[in-house]
């Protein structure tokens, strides 16, 4: 199932995201003891960030667990840390405990040690379920990337299965393409980002309308096009990403 809405300016659509996101957390938790939220980089999401951790006391912070989509290979002390980010604008405002925030590890030798390391504990902690995230916030780069999935990374055969989690990788280290300042990455595989219940999609700008519409239309050159959720995926757009007139 897919749904899509577009808001009138940039803060509209993140108060929507943000209300959003708190409604799914807090009617999964009715059910359920914990849960799992895997966070977007990038600076799309940073007002979502904030409007979540000021916006919401009612939500039970500390039965949340936090996750990165993606990360670039750089100390978390870094500027272009998506976990800094993540940690500027919302995790240092809520009462989230230590051991609930799974960053992925780029202090390890290597990406490809980080990735292993990061896949690893993604098994581990989501041993004892049939799906990975609750819900998994992504946003696109005006070539189609998402997370770090860049084109030319389509799902291969075991990615693409998401009947289960039994084989096939969650993380894997890439290289971003050459335009990117930022090369060295680790990310979250089409396999584990497809087998989350939920995936929210939020992007603003004109630079992203080409790139929103040809996801949207299941161009399968274009890796945001690929992903699949298990129960819902929905797109929070403005009216540039959108293609509409303001």
């Amino acid at each position: 199932m897919s749904d899509v809405h577009v808001f009138p300016t940039f803060d509209a659509l993140s108060r929507s995201a943000s209300q959003h996101i708190a409604a799914h957390i807090q009617t999964v938790l009715r059910e359920n003891d914990t849960y799992a939220l895997a966070l977007a980089g990038g600076s799309t999401p940073e007002r979502t960030y904030e409007l979540l951790a000021s916006g919401f006391p009612s939500i039970a912070w500390e039965r949340v667990h936090i996750f990165w989509g993606d990360e670039r290979f750089v100390p978390s002390s870094s500027a272009r840390s998506n976990e800094r980010m993540a940690r500027r604008t919302l995790l240092s405002k809520i009462d989230v405990p230590f051991a609930n925030v799974h960053p992925i590890p780029t202090d390890a030798g290597s990406p490809s040690v980080a990735a292993d390391r990061y896949n690893d504990h993604l098994r581990t902690v989501f041993a004892d379920r049939d799906h990975t995230f609750d819900l998994t916030i992504l946003g696109i780069g005006d070539d189609g990337h998402t997370a770090s999935l860049f084109p030319g990374t389509r799902p291969d055969a075991t990615d693409a299965d998401k009947t289960g989690l039994p084989d096939g990788r969650l993380v894997r280290a890439v290289e971003a393409p050459a335009i990117y300042d930022i090369r060295d990455r680790v990310t979250c595989t089409y396999r584990a980002l497809n087998a989350s219940t939920e995936v929210v999609f939020l992007a603003s700008g004109a630079d992203k309308q080409q790139a929103v519409a040809r996801a949207r239309a299941g161009d399968p050159d274009v890796p945001a096009a690929h992903i699949s959720p298990r129960h819902r995926l929905t797109w929070f757009l403005d009216p540039g990403a959108a293609g509409e007139e303001a």
